[in-house]
């Protein structure tokens, strides 16, 4: 599978099946094994004493466990239940939101480095309130 800016291609585990997404087609993932992986290299890497986003379109069908949208060294988009939120390394993170069941939800997390006390973790569900923390942790990443 290649992504948007054709150098990060991505390895498919277990094959997950091609569904009608929000736009055009999706993945249906099955909550047990199957996932899409990229190899750690510097162009996805979390940069030290920067700012970072990422962000994701999901379905949220079954609202129980924990699954990860997007998991990199502890930097995580995550679910657990009905409840979702952006955390980084350590799981410093504000609280989770819960969202909709059979929707279709769209999520961005940030972290604004400000001086290495006062740093915010943010992120943001459909066109809800920004939820934030303030916390002097930061992103880790074994490739910096």
């Amino acid at each position: 599978m290649k992504d948007i800016c054709g150098s990060n291609h991505l390895d498919i585990t277990s094959v997950p099946t091609v569904v009608d997404g929000f736009y055009g087609k999706a993945r249906d993932f099955d909550g047990t094994d199957d996932y899409l992986s990229v190899a750690d290299n510097a162009n996805v890497s979390w940069p030290t004493a920067s700012d970072a986003t990422i962000a994701a379109w999901f379905y949220m069908d079954a609202q129980s466990g924990t699954r990860r949208m997007y998991e990199k060294d502890g930097n995580e988009l995550i679910s657990v239940g009905a409840d979702v939120g952006f955390q980084i390394t350590g799981g410093a993170g504000p609280a989770r939101t819960t969202v909709s069941g059979n929707a279709w939800h769209f999520i961005v997390g940030w972290f604004d480095y400000v001086d290495g006390t006062s740093n915010k973790v943010e992120y943001q569900i459909d066109d809800g309130a920004v939820v934030s923390l303030t916390t002097a942790a930061e992103p880790s990443d074994g490739t910096d």
